[in-house]
């Protein structure tokens, strides 16, 4: 290479290297001009939070009222109200969760004048919930200024508070709340109905005792390929209709296969492409809340406590809680909920002449008017 080519390739060399410190330099100018901008922006965020923060916390009323289990922030003119509905609330939640109910105390109470609404049936209109980060009302209602209506509304909160503190594991597995209503014969015997109606296989075959069934649907034992143990091909089919929007989108022929061809092959392979959360629960959360108050029910003093603080997994946590083993749980829940006498699936005597009645009325009224206007 001759001397003037060296100094051209030189000279390429050194212009390309300025222009590349120049765009660096000036990409760099840039990017710190745009954190600039955002940390300012960040931090006046912060700070308006904060300030608001500070004025929802000064605005929560400063009376503090402890009874029992249960901490409320009073407006100074409801302090007898909210010792009075906390009377009621807290033995409740004793009944029914046991030393679990003392987790309340990390979940306070507010009570204080709701603005700006109207009276009703001349009570004044009070806000309730919990108090939460910054002054955040969590949960948050308003009921008339009374001890009943503050009762249940109360109770309610206490059912999602005490529930949301079980673990992930048991939260999921039973999908609902507990419920602080008190268990008898009468609310046990629920679990019948909720079981025969329920629609899969599974279910069926538990209510008419198969205890194998039972374990699976409710979730107690490992079960593979959900859909095909626990549910017949015609609920098999609904899994597909439920799920047509996606399925049809995904792979149109073969949709078109199994829907108006028949083609039990592809009908198969378009279940397994259900993802398994998108599949249904073999029994509604009803059916597991029913055991889940069975067990909680023979395990007397402290069966929450084992519920929740029980390591494993949740047919081994059901056991701990009723002091019996899982298999036995079952058996007995089982054994209570269909043989009760205070449910029935069945219709009776006077249900069905009430129906013979209003449909008799209805075709006469029919009769009556004139046809196809």
């Amino acid at each position: 290479m001759s001397k003037a080519n060296v100094r051209r390739v030189l000279a390429a060399c050194a212009i390309a290297s300025i222009a590349s410190r120049s765009v660096r330099a000036q990409s760099t100018t840039e990017y710190a001009k745009r954190l600039d901008s955002l940390t300012a922006t960040w931090r006046a965020a912060v700070i308006a939070e904060t300030r608001a923060d500070s004025e929802r916390v000064n605005g929560l009323p400063v009376d503090t009222v402890r009874v029992g289990n249960l901490v409320v922030l009073s407006d100074t003119e409801y302090v007898e109200l909210a010792k009075n509905t906390a009377a009621l609330v807290s033995p409740a939640l004793d009944r029914a969760f046991g030393s679990w109910a003392s987790r309340m105390r990390t979940h306070v109470l507010l009570l204080r004048r709701r603005s700006g609404a109207s009276m009703a049936e001349g009570h004044p209109p009070v806000e309730s919930g919990v108090v939460g980060p910054g002054g955040r009302v969590l949960l948050s209602s308003t009921s008339i200024a009374t001890a009943d209506a503050l009762k249940s509304m109360w109770l309610r909160i206490a059912e999602e508070f005490l529930s949301g503190d079980l673990d992930p594991e048991i939260r999921n597995w039973l999908m609902v709340t507990l419920t602080s209503e008190p268990a008898t014969a009468r609310t046990l015997a629920q679990g019948r109905v909720d079981l025969v109606l329920a629609r899969s296989r599974a279910a069926h075959s538990c209510a008419l005792g198969d205890h194998e069934a039972c374990m699976q649907a409710l979730g107690l034992v490992r079960v593979d390929d959900v859909p095909f143990a626990l549910f017949d091909e015609t609920q098999r089919r609904g899994m597909i209709e439920w799920n047509a929007f996606v399925l049809q989108r995904r792979d149109p022929a073969a949709y078109t296969r199994c829907v108006q061809g028949g083609n039990q092959a592809t009908c198969d392979s378009l279940i397994r492409s259900i993802p398994a959360n998108a599949v249904p629960q073999a029994v509604p959360a009803a059916v597991r809340q029913n055991l889940i108050r069975y067990a909680l029910l023979v395990g007397g003093d402290g069966a929450l406590d084992r519920l929740a603080n029980t390591k494993g997994p949740i047919a081994d946590r059901i056991a701990a809680a009723a002091r019996m083993p899982i298999d036995s749980v079952v058996s007995r829940w089982h054994s209570n909920i269909m043989s009760s006498q205070n449910s029935s699936t069945a219709i009776d005597a006077t249900t069905a002449l009430s129906s013979l009645f209003w449909a008799c009325l209805c075709g006469a009224l029919a009769l009556r008017s004139s046809r196809w206007r």
